[in-house]
């Protein structure tokens, strides 16, 4: 499966002799031929965000099932908006895992518009890395990738490939909630986290946020269920909550 794409990801647990000087794991990058898929539709603009194509079905980058949410169908992701626009990504043939939904990772970002450029991103449950790559192509300077799932690290690699991103971006392989508690204040301009629905690992991550300001914004997807403590913007997409934390 060696294409002879390099893709850098740190890891805990890996054996020394496995590792480059630099201590990075090395992993060479299969699948990352670029998928047939739709074409990009036109975009236009409603209520000031942009309006794009909206399927019945929502997807969710989970590791479990939202009780409320269809069985497993072939998931098509594809990056809306900037440089990278309209190239679609691999998704891990996974049915715990769910893409964020295309309408809401768009309205996500366009509430990150004036913070995106330049900015330091963290995308923690990254699975395909839909979000962080929106942010790199909107014009963010770096995204580091939390994800341990293989499949999802199968895909996320594949998709960093596809866009040929491997100098702006880094994946750990790690659990979200002690690399955050390892992180310091002011490490990113912006942290993505969306773990499964339901999941209090995302109460956890919120805390530790609160604690120590790891990044100055804190955008979150979760269930509209899932009371969360209150944001500085919340919008809800049939049953997915949005909400965006401010330093």
């Amino acid at each position: 499966l060696d294409i002879g794409v390099d893709a850098e990801v740190v890891m805990d647990g890996a054996r020394k002799d496995s590792i480059c000087p630099d201590g990075v794991l090395r992993c060479a990058v299969p699948g990352a031929g670029h998928p047939a898929g739709d074409p990009l539709l036109p975009v236009g603009t409603a209520h000031g965000a942009p309006a794009v194509q909206h399927r019945a079905v929502h997807y969710h980058s989970s590791q479990t099932q939202h009780q409320h949410r269809p069985p497993f169908v072939e998931v098509h992701v594809r990056i809306v908006g900037g440089k990278f626009a309209g190239r679609n990504l691999t998704s891990p043939s996974d049915a715990r895992v769910r893409p964020t939904a295309e309408l809401v990772r768009v309205a996500m970002l366009h509430a990150l518009e004036a913070d995106v450029k330049g900015a330091r991103v963290l995308d923690l449950f990254a699975g395909t890395g839909a979000l962080g790559l929106e942010a790199l192509s909107l014009g963010a300077k770096f995204v580091d990738f939390v994800e341990f799932r293989p499949s999802s690290l199968h895909a996320l690699k594949a998709n960093i490939a596809l866009l040929r991103a491997l100098k702006q971006t880094r994946i750990f392989k790690r659990d979200a909630l002690p690399f955050v508690a390892a992180l310091e204040p002011d490490r990113y301009d912006i942290a993505f986290a969306d773990p499964p629905y339901e999941s209090r690992m995302l109460d956890r991550v919120i805390d530790t946020w609160h604690e120590r300001r790891f990044s100055r914004v804190l955008a979150v997807e979760h269930a509209s269920t899932h009371e969360l403590p209150k944001g500085a913007w919340r919008r809800a997409y049939d049953d997915t909550i949005v909400t965006i934390y401010r330093a």
